[in-house]
């Protein structure tokens, strides 16, 4: 009992040959998954995008499936035409190479993303890689758990680049140099603008004004790019729009009637009404808590929390884009453990639990819920990616989640504070 005791304490050293081993055992089982979910998986949004950006390289409409070449599309891709500048470099490779290279950089990315954020939550401080001991195994754990989190493979298997926008903005957040925070920020924008839907807003009120005004004159340039290959800017960005409101109308693809399996918004209620005031409800939730922060210049992680899982909510994302929030909820468990907080511990790791089991775990349970009685009465129930009737759970858990966001920041001391002023630290934990 008093070894059990021991090893239960975060400052208990290792034997550093055990702590390798299981590190190295971690990581071929997560490049094993990735490399099994890639022969499963042909990374179909990464040839959705190089398909459209060579397309619009060759000055041909993006959204005309007789010029899409890579593959018999069904329907066209929604791709903000300033994206395909990232897509030129794989256009004169083979198809299999650029995949596997695009793979790699998002394995790499994802691996830098996780040692970042943990580096400037300070859970890395004292980190000694000669004499590890539980608190590294731990972090080491949780690594291991992020990697190969629904969110994140989700990402792996569709190829699509969540994982790198989300390495630009915490490398924004954190970067000193204000002319590197302004292309950052521009390039999170240009990869997925309704990524900064509050961030944006929550920045510009802490007074970053010219940062943010810079940042949209870059966004600007990026979306204009395709003059450069020939492009009408109003015709392509008019039928870029007109795709956008199809698929997102009713009957289109992005919705819960057609593929919310893996969406997160508000938007499954049977009775509209309902996700207009949801929306409306967190959305002014969300006014209010960024106008109440407006004079720090700083952001603690409970407040970037909750800014990320409203944004979430209030527009249309899927799994694949909460890596972020993923590796939050792995920082606040950490620090609920440092201060062995067992309720918001059991809680966090609930959470944690949900978006680490494997999907197919998830979509049974979906699937089984759909027999409630009268469920569908009520909730908007759709197809999966394999054609079964599933109840929309991971909308549901992300929206108690987003409520326990919520409690965290108007109820609880934020733990680690981040700040924004170039004269202070990254961050310092309160």
């Amino acid at each position: 009992m008093k070894q059990i005791k021991k090893y239960l304490k975060l400052d208990t050293v290792l034997n550093r040959n055990i702590f390798y081993l299981l590190f190295f055992c971690m990581l071929v089982l997560t490049l094993f998954r990735i490399i099994v979910s890639f022969k499963n998986n042909q990374l179909i949004d990464f040839v959705f995008h190089l398909d459209a950006a060579t397309a619009i390289c060759h000055n041909l409409d993006p959204y005309d499936l007789k010029n899409l070449r890579l593959s018999n599309w069904d329907c066209p891709p929604i791709i903000f035409p300033g994206t395909f500048l990232f897509f030129t470099p794989f256009i004169p490779m083979n198809i299999d190479m650029a995949k596997i290279i695009h793979l790699s950089l998002n394995v790499i990315a994802a691996c830098g993303l996780a040692w970042l954020f943990f580096k400037k939550a300070r859970m890395l401080d004292n980190f000694d890689y000669k004499k590890p001991n539980m608190k590294a195994l731990l972090i080491l754990f949780m690594t291991f758990i992020f990697l190969n989190s629904t969110p994140v493979m989700m990402t792996f298997r569709h190829g699509q680049n969540t994982i790198f926008l989300t390495l630009l903005l915490v490398l924004c957040l954190f970067c000193r140099n204000k002319w590197a925070r302004i292309i950052l920020f521009s390039l999170v924008a240009v990869t997925k603008y309704t990524m900064l839907t509050l961030i944006a807003p929550a920045l510009f009120l802490k007074k970053n004004y010219l940062f943010c005004i810079a940042s949209f004159l870059v966004f600007l340039l990026f979306a204009i790019s395709p003059v450069l290959c020939g492009h009408n800017i109003i015709t392509l960005y008019g039928r870029y729009a007109q795709l956008v409101q199809q698929y997102v109308s009713d009957g289109g693809f992005n919705t819960y009637a057609q593929s919310g399996y893996s969406m997160l918004s508000i938007s499954f209620f049977k009775l509209n009404i309902i996700n207009v005031l949801g929306k409306s409800l967190f959305g002014l939730l969300a006014v209010y808590i960024i106008f109440r922060d407006r004079r720090q210049n700083s952001f603690g992680m409970n407040f970037l929390l909750v800014i990320m899982c409203v944004t979430m909510l209030v527009s249309y994302h899927r799994l694949h884009d909460i890596p972020l929030i993923m590796l939050i909820i792995l920082a606040e468990f950490y620090f609920f453990m440092l201060k062995k907080d067992k309720i918001n511990m059991l809680i966090s790791a609930i959470f944690i639990l949900f978006f680490a089991v494997p999907f197919t775990l998830i979509i049974k349970i979906s699937h089984l819920l759909c027999r409630l009685p009268n469920i569908g009465n009520f909730i908007q129930t759709g197809p999966s990616d394999t054609n079964i009737e599933v109840f929309p759970l991971s909308a549901a858990i992300f929206l108690l989640l987003t409520v326990y966001s919520l409690c965290l920041y108007f109820f609880k001391q934020e733990d680690v504070v981040f700040e924004l002023n170039e004269s202070k630290p990254d961050g310092e934990n309160r």
